[in-house]
């Protein structure tokens, strides 16, 4: 893993398949591309750039090219398909033979073999809403830190995208008009994308122990 240079990715969408967002990063680099334009004011407010999926596609595969990407990591691999359909990704995967990494996948098999007991036996610890899906990402890193985010918010992310979606059209995408709560919901759909992105590697480290 030290030899590779992992692009790390998590996208923000609901059951649907509708995308709000993207995080990702590389290098100790963190960014955000906001991807629906009825977000625009989300991302005027932070400074993100916002752009539809197939320009974000494009962007990332100058990015692979021009950082020597070596890896491409999601949480499944459901984050790496959504990119796939693009054909300039999915030629950029093909021509510099990208690795693709399934980090549900890694830590799973790791688990399993090493820390199979202590796993179960803290899921079993937990409130119900925490092992819907037992190797979540969250459980995951609770094993890991022993500790996770307050706000973190379980399946709360896609309700307080839309909270913040639904507010920014009633007031023409003016962040500033949002009321307290709107942009605090807003605020904890971004720290939880930013909490997913940083735990990727943290779980490959760990993972790889």
């Amino acid at each position: 893993m030290d030899t590779e240079k992992i692009l790390y990715i998590d996208f923000e969408g609901n059951t649907s398949g509708h995308l709000y967002l993207v995080g990702y990063s590389f290098d100790g680099n963190f960014h955000q591309v906001v991807l629906d334009k009825d977000l625009k004011g989300l991302a005027d407010h932070h400074g993100f750039k916002a752009m539809s999926l197939e320009e974000f596609a494009d962007d990332i595969s100058k990015i692979i090219k021009s950082e020597s990407i070596t890896a491409i990591a999601g949480y499944t691999s459901h984050d790496i398909e959504i990119l796939r359909k693009h054909k300039p990704f999915k030629d950029c995967m093909k021509h510099l033979a990208v690795a693709e990494l399934d980090v549900h996948k890694v830590a799973r098999s790791f688990i399993r073999k090493n820390h199979l007991k202590k796993f179960r036996d803290m899921v079993k610890s937990l409130p119900t809403n925490y092992h819907r899906k037992r190797y979540s990402l969250i459980n995951v890193m609770l094993l890991i830190e022993g500790k996770v985010p307050q706000d973190y918010g379980i399946g709360k992310t896609t309700s307080r995208l839309n909270a913040a979606r639904d507010s920014l059209i009633l007031r023409e995408q003016d962040y500033s008009r949002l009321t307290t709560t709107q942009k605090g919901k807003a605020t904890k759909a971004l720290k939880h994308n930013k909490y997913d992105v940083n735990s990727l590697e943290k779980i490959l480290r760990f993972s790889q122990i």
